[in-house]
């Protein structure tokens, strides 16, 4: 399920006057939780040297196994090692991390921009892939991030006429929620669940937080059910 579908389908079933912007914030909450807890997915860095440099946003806590010299490294160890460095430099290490939610990017402001034909310059957080929809006065123009070049942001679709001026961005929202059918409603219920806390809505909390524990239970079964298992072995593992 689309986010936008959580919002809409939420503000639906239980109306609010709080924002996108505050829905999207709790859908984030609830991804990072179940990211972190329930399905979680996992990167790997290769370092050799006398330093060891995680990825922005990965601490020691998130870090699952080191390797190095066919056996695997305890987190103990580790600390002492990230704090005395490392005496031999031809040492190779594999780091792998359980990578974190990344919150979803939420543009909708207005902002400065410089046009040129086929690319513009704002100082906006746009990655490739981002729909975009340009509001300039009574006209709006919907354009695609296809490059990033020295320039500014290369973009297909709409034309819009060059000069610097100030425009409204709006980034089309296209994450979806990180639990599949039919468990993807227990976003509805926690975001729910968050308006009716906030306006103090005790009855409609405990509903909205019964549907959501019921849900996110029967996702957690589903994962145990369905779930890869390890068999990597290694060797020399002391």
């Amino acid at each position: 399920m689309y986010i936008t579908d959580v919002i809409k389908q939420a503000k639906a079933l239980h109306p609010s006057e709080y924002t996108d912007l505050e829905y999207i914030r709790w859908c984030d909450e609830l991804s990072a939780d179940i990211r972190r807890n329930y399905d979680i997915k996992y990167d790997s860095i290769s370092s050799s040297g006398a330093s060891i440099m995680l990825p922005e946003g990965i601490t020691i806590n998130d870090v699952s196994k080191v390797i190095s010299g066919g056996r695997e490294l305890k987190k103990t160890d580790l600390r002492d090692f990230l704090s005395k460095g490392i005496s031999d430099d031809t040492q190779s290490f594999t780091i792998i991390y359980a990578c974190p939610h990344k919150p979803l990017r939420y543009i909708n402001e207005l902002k400065n921009a410089l046009f040129e034909e086929g690319f513009f310059r704002t100082e906006l957080n746009f990655c490739i892939g981002d729909t975009v929809k340009i509001t300039d006065g009574e006209l709006s123009y919907t354009v695609h991030i296809t490059d990033f070049a020295h320039e500014g942001f290369v973009y297909g679709g709409d034309s819009v006429p060059v000069g610097e001026r100030e425009v409204h961005f709006y980034r089309e929202i296209t994450d979806s929620t990180l639990i599949p059918a039919p468990y993807d409603s227990a976003y509805i219920d926690f975001v729910n669940a968050r308006v009716s806390l906030y306006q103090g809505d005790d009855n409609a909390y405990r509903t909205f937080m019964g549907q959501f524990n019921r849900k996110i239970n029967d996702y957690r079964h589903y994962l145990t059910r369905n779930m890869p298992r390890a068999e990597a072995k290694f060797k020399n593992w002391v």
